[in-house]
């Protein structure tokens, strides 16, 4: 069956898809997203009829394309339950029909029929012939976002026209972000849990270890001390593990077996602890010492800038001195040159009255001689 024969027996909107490129009245009538007042296309002598494609979709679901706030409507046309493979998306750019029925997603199946999407984005550069858009980045997240919103919609709503439905693990993931999976609860669960347990041997013995460790095993291995039980052992009360810094990564069973205060025996030996507070006392003295450098390092530093603040501070006054010295010379320049003009102009006056002078004695002298001869 051709695809006039179809215009004929399906509704006004199928008719529009089917001879929207062989009809110009057809794509005239969907040409323009709104029509201003009084604004009217004649064809042929008669008016064309404006026709929105919103108005024949049902189920219809509006979303936002972000971060440019592009309003985009989805729904079913509606004949779609005689599933006739109709779909695609009617972009418009500033007002204008530029790509109808742009169908994205080509599913191998009859997925996506009936999906119709109509939106108007004018952050996409358009061709030049108005058929197309430019291909940049824009336009390709805008192609991934529409085909993930064609998804979902007809992952969720097949089943209205028809369709069985659809069943999926987990919901679909938008390509501009996925959801991050929580955090476990059970892991704080777990981890204060495992502070009471006891501690294992890793088998090495006699290994040396750095103050800072020894001094957090120390604090780590706290007893606690109950004298209302008959125990002979006490058991170890652990430190939490957020007071010390997570570099410090150390076996957790390097802990220091310290005896009851109420049990009867030899003390414990401090020899350990001793030799710790002085590595203590000598790195701290060394701390110390490199600070004080450090200090006296800042402190040389500091001069060095006073010192080159101070010369620059000389060089702005010398150069401000040669400065006012120019323009004292510039000034006394054009004074001089301003009464060099003054005089040269005085004696070309000068030289004009003599000059007037002489011509006058000269004419006098013609007529006296003329008188003369006479």
């Amino acid at each position: 069956m051709y695809s006039s024969d179809l215009s004929k027996i399906q509704p006004i909107f199928d008719r529009r898809f089917l001879t929207y490129r062989h009809s110009l009245r057809s794509y005239a009538s969907i040409l323009y997203r709104r029509i201003p007042p009084g604004f009217s296309i004649i064809l042929r002598g008669k008016e064309v009829e404006y026709h929105d494609i919103v108005d024949d979709l049902i189920h219809p679901q509006k979303h936002v394309y972000k971060p440019m706030s592009a309003a985009v409507t989805l729904g079913f046309i509606k004949d779609a339950g005689h599933h006739i493979d109709v779909q695609g998306f009617n972009v418009y750019h500033k007002n204008r029909l530029i790509r109808p029925f742009w169908r994205l997603w080509n599913a191998s199946g009859s997925d996506g029929r009936g999906v119709i999407g109509v939106l108007e984005a004018n952050f996409v550069e358009p061709a030049h012939d108005k058929q197309g858009f430019e291909r940049t980045t824009a336009l390709s997240r805008l192609e991934a976002r529409l085909i993930h919103l064609q998804k979902t919609y007809w992952s969720t709503n097949c089943h209205l026209i028809g369709y069985a439905q659809r069943r999926h693990s987990k919901k679909p993931v938008s390509p501009e972000k996925e959801e991050a999976s929580p955090p476990n609860a059970d892991d704080k669960s777990n981890s204060t849990h495992n502070t009471t347990s006891a501690p294992k041997s890793n088998g090495k013995k006699g290994q040396k270890l750095s103050p800072v460790v020894r001094e957090r095993n120390r604090f780590e291995a706290q007893p606690a001390v109950n004298h209302n039980t008959s125990s002979s052992s006490s058991p170890l009360r652990v430190a939490p593990e957020s007071m010390f810094p997570a570099q410090d990564a150390q076996p957790s069973n390097m802990l220091v077996k310290i005896e009851d205060v109420n049990k009867a025996g030899p003390t414990p030996p401090f020899s350990s602890l001793t030799e710790m507070v002085l590595k203590l006392m000598d790195e701290n003295r060394n701390l110390r010492n490199s600070l004080t450098n450090a200090l006296h390092d800042l402190q040389n530093e500091e001069d060095k800038n006073t010192a080159l603040k101070n010369q620059l501070q000389d060089a702005t006054d010398i150069m401000q001195q040669m400065d006012q010295e120019q323009e004292k010379f510039v000034t006394s320049f054009e004074e001089e040159r301003n009464r060099r003009e003054q005089a040269q102009q005085h004696m070309q006056r000068r030289l004009k009255e003599a000059t007037e002078t002489i011509e006058g004695l000269l004419r006098k002298v013609k007529m006296l001689e003329a008188q003369g001869r006479f």
